[in-house]
């Protein structure tokens, strides 16, 4: 028996020996614009001690607004006025939550649609899902859907 036989086969992401021919990394999703980075001023302001990021159709429509946006919706409102409401409603389902096995978190708030076909605000249901980043350290992604998971 050599020593080598007694050498444990090195672990990688959870999989032993498997060559990783595809990964698409947090980091990635940002750069390419799957995913939209939360204002750290705003995060700080909103109570946020973790990186948050919403999903493109999440930001787009919840948050992003724009002059267009403002005739067409008749209505004036501001970008970061419109993410620090989004970012204080799961702040405060978070301090309600019990379940601390419970990576998922829903939520709901009242946004004031981007199309105009609505003039008063609607209440959307937005989920909170918390996980490792790309370093193992805690982040939150904000979704639209479930099924952009």
């Amino acid at each position: 028996m050599s020593k080598d036989d007694n050498v444990q086969p090195q672990q990688t992401f959870g999989f032993y020996d498997w060559e990783i021919i595809y990964s698409y990394t947090r980091a990635d999703a940002l750069r390419d614009g799957e995913l939209v980075a939360a204002g750290p001023a705003l995060l700080e302001q909103a109570g946020f001690r973790w990186p948050l990021a919403y999903t493109h159709s999440a930001f787009e429509g919840c948050i992003n607004w724009t002059g267009t946006d403002s005739h067409t919706a008749r209505t004036h409102e501001i970008r970061q006025a419109r993410e620090l409401v989004l970012l204080t409603a799961p702040n405060r389902a978070i301090r309600m939550h019990t379940n601390p096995d419970d990576n998922t978190l829903p939520f709901s708030v009242r946004v004031t649609p981007r199309t105009g076909h609505a003039l008063e605000q609607q209440q959307v249901t937005l989920y909170a899902v918390f996980g490792p980043g790309d370093e193992g350290e805690l982040v939150i992604t904000v979704l639209f859907d479930l099924t952009e998971l």
